[in-house]
């Protein structure tokens, strides 16, 4: 057993949001793969269809290569009456962790989430980051996050999901690695997006908000937002390899400003992925995604990664 933000987690391994998780049906796949806790899609207050795509006009909502994944799904989901009503039928013997996001832009749709959903969750996790939206990135504005968070009134601990606030070499060689995979593959160039005035300072004034509002948990990084013509956003969300030295790097840097703990996030495919993470200050846990399309299933690839860890099991 392990705590993270007051709540007592079998083991350190979560899905993430949006993988393998549409329903709490699904959910119980993870639970039964031995992970430590579920995290949920994102729900958001109405039910919310995927993006609009066509194949015949070449516009795509998904892509996955080998060791990544590009998505610009938009939040799909049931909506919140669905999962409020589902949610009652199954009993979780691990903890449950809501993802609420909106899809709107209507920040007050995080709170009634949470208000409705407060009997049956374990923690909430705050979906700021999500990439592929027509909205800005809330966690992007610190206007819009003191609002959203200032809203928010429970007594069940919180988690914020945030962006990528990492500029450096290796950021810029995302660029330029994607940017080289568009020509080569999608015949045009993909970018990554992340707005010019985001950076680590930007990273500390979020954690310090944070603090006001006694938030005890990060989960450390969503993808990074990429634009393509083919994606029918246009924008889309980067997970996998290419971003894994860049999430252990923000990870890095959250632990160094701030003693709140840490969910580790991004392109984990094994278990030296995970234990990147492990070794920083901080980190509880992490979350696998994109690691989970190597396999047919989720048991396969938990036992993959239970395998390789040896003293965080034994």
């Amino acid at each position: 057993m392990l705590k993270i933000a007051n709540v007592e987690f079998e083991n350190i391994l979560m899905n993430a949001s949006g993988v393998f998780s549409d329903s709490p049906y699904l959910l119980k796949t993870w639970e039964e793969a031995g992970i430590g806790g579920v995290v949920t899609k994102s729900i958001t207050v109405e039910k919310k269809d995927p993006n609009p795509f066509s194949y015949n006009n070449g516009k795509i909502i998904l892509i996955h290569g080998k060791d990544y994944t590009i998505n610009s799904m938009g939040l799909p989901n049931k909506g919140l009456a669905w999962w409020k009503k589902e949610l009652q039928k199954i009993t979780f013997n691990v903890p449950l962790v809501i993802s609420a996001a909106t899809h709107t832009g209507i920040l007050q749709e995080y709170a009634r989430i949470v208000n409705e959903l407060e009997n049956i969750a374990s923690m909430f996790e705050i979906n700021v980051s999500c990439p592929n939206i027509k909205n800005e990135i809330i966690g992007y504005n610190l206007d819009s996050l003191r609002e959203l968070l200032s809203n928010i009134k429970t007594k069940r601990s919180l988690s914020v999901k945030i962006p990528c606030y990492y500029k450096n070499d290796s950021l810029k060689k995302v660029i330029l690695d994607f940017e080289e995979f568009g020509k080569q593959i999608l015949k045009e160039k993909a970018y990554v997006h992340v707005p010019t005035q985001i950076d680590e300072i930007f990273l500390s004034k979020v954690l310090d908000l944070f603090q006001d509002f006694k938030i005890k948990c990060v989960t450390s990084h969503n993808t990074i937002p990429i634009t393509h013509p083919l994606l029918s956003t246009p924008r889309g969300g980067l997970s996998g390899r290419p971003i894994h030295s860049i999430a252990v790097m923000q990870a890095r840097s959250i632990s160094a400003i701030s003693n709140i703990d840490i969910i580790g996030s991004g392109g984990i495919l094994n278990s030296q992925d995970v234990i990147d993470f492990l070794e920083i200050k901080n980190v509880k846990a992490v979350q696998l995604a994109s690691g989970f399309y190597q396999y047919e299933n989720p048991s396969l690839f938990i036992d993959k990664i239970k395998d390789g860890l040896g003293k965080y099991f034994n």
